[in-house]
């Protein structure tokens, strides 16, 4: 039993992080790409870390999700949605690691002429990490809404009786 959950699963909580920060991302990158006046190397680096931290939050996430894995299939979530929410979440992690590289280079430029072309990738990295973050959660939302994933231990631990999945 999870000392801070009790029986229930941390991948729910923990995938919020990484999802939020991949919606605010792009703003941020644009923001530093468009700007007038050339932050420098603090302000990107600032940036930088919170790509860091959202990349950090991706593997938690997707470490917590093959731990929920078992448990969804005993549930009846097809193999096949749970598999393509996994590739989904591994895509989302390697987009959002190539976001934090772009970032980091962009730093380390120190000029803004050197940043530009490493803060244009990481703007374009980072609406790709958004984009498939809303569709990693789609399917994770597809896993509980549709078919129940996680749904009876919910129940269970509020003291409710558990929700019957769909079948489809």
């Amino acid at each position: 039993m999870n000392p801070l959950t009790g029986d229930l699963p941390l991948h729910p909580a923990l995938v919020h992080l990484p999802l939020g920060l991949a919606f605010v991302m792009p703003l941020l990158t644009v923001a530093l790409l468009a700007g007038r006046r050339w932050f420098g190397p603090p302000v990107v680096g600032l940036v930088a870390v919170l790509q860091l931290v959202l990349v950090a939050g991706a593997v938690v996430a997707k470490e917590t999700g093959e731990d929920a894995e078992g448990p969804a299939k005993e549930q009846g979530a097809p193999r096949a949605v749970i598999h393509e929410h996994e590739e989904r979440a591994e895509l989302f992690t390697v987009l959002a690691g190539l976001g934090f590289l772009a970032l980091a280079g962009s730093t380390a430029a120190g000029t803004r002429r050197a940043a530009v072309p490493l803060l244009g990738a990481a703007s374009v990295l980072s609406l790709a990490t958004a984009v498939q973050g809303a569709r990693t959660g789609h399917e994770g939302g597809e896993l509980v809404y549709e078919y129940g994933a996680g749904v009876e231990k919910v129940g269970e631990a509020v003291g409710e009786p558990a929700a019957e999945p769909t079948q489809h």
